[in-house]
């Protein structure tokens, strides 16, 4: 069990989110997050599984330009707090199709797993004293969305972490009855140079939209990959936003 005064000692040395990428998803009561190596993890939407979940939630959050170097200077010294819940897929900050955002996804069991994390964080003072209070005056928006694997696709983490690894957020409309509405390219259409970390569909928020999270090498590939897809696809709608991970991130 991690204390308070072991996470905060961790943060003060300014490199407490390295141990945090060796943590395994543990459950809502704080503390209790195991330590099972990094989070290489592949959830198959045709698997047997509750049908209450697994859920992914998805926040983006739009920070004032003044207040983005004290938003990042409080995570790396008060983030720790939060990641004594629970741990998220990914943390990213948006680089372009977006500019002060911050964009992260949180795996959970089900919804009542993440209104239980949720309640205790409510009622958690460290939480809401020293993190919650200084960090809301930085914000412009917060908007979020549950979603849920699209069907036959599976989460996969399974790779080592890069110093240069790129990622984008792909938000797609679905056609009606289900199909893909960003043209003739599909979560198949993967080439050698990207990984779909993961493809979603949206419960609430934007309905009948697909997020697809894709992983590259480096920042040039990631844009090759893009331009390549919106020539060979110029009927494909959505958005697309680029991302580098944040340091709290699991996946990097």
């Amino acid at each position: 069990m991690f204390a308070a005064t072991k996470m905060a000692s961790v943060a003060r040395s300014c490199c407490w989110w390295r141990s945090l990428s060796s943590l395994a998803y543990g459950r809502p009561i704080r503390g209790q997050v195991s330590l099972t190596g990094p989070p290489r993890q592949r959830y198959s939407s045709d698997a047997a599984q509750p049908p209450v979940g697994p859920v992914y939630e998805l926040r983006i959050y739009s920070i004032k330009p003044d207040k983005f170097a004290t938003f990042r200077q409080l995570m790396a010294e008060k983030f720790h707090i939060r990641l004594a819940y629970s741990l998220p897929l990914g943390y990213w900050i948006a680089d372009l199709g977006g500019i002060f955002q911050a964009v992260h996804i949180w795996p959970y069991e089900s919804v009542s797993q993440r209104a239980q994390i949720r309640q205790a964080m409510a009622g958690d003072e460290q939480w809401q004293g020293e993190f919650l209070s200084r960090f809301l005056p930085s914000t412009l928006r917060m908007d979020n969305a549950l979603l849920v694997l699209s069907p036959g696709t599976a989460l996969c983490t399974d790779f080592q972490p890069s110093p240069t690894a790129a990622y984008e957020l792909l938000s797609l409309p679905l056609q009606p009855g289900g199909g893909d509405g960003g043209g003739e390219g599909g979560p198949s259409d993967v080439t050698p140079g990207e990984t779909i970390v993961g493809s979603f569909r949206t419960v609430y928020g934007d309905v009948n939209t697909e997020f697809r999270l894709m992983r590259y090498a480096d920042a040039d590939t990631a844009f090759v990959q893009a331009r390549k897809r919106a020539q060979e696809n110029p009927r494909m709608a959505g958005y697309s936003r680029f991302m580098v991970p944040h340091e709290c991130s699991p996946i990097k």
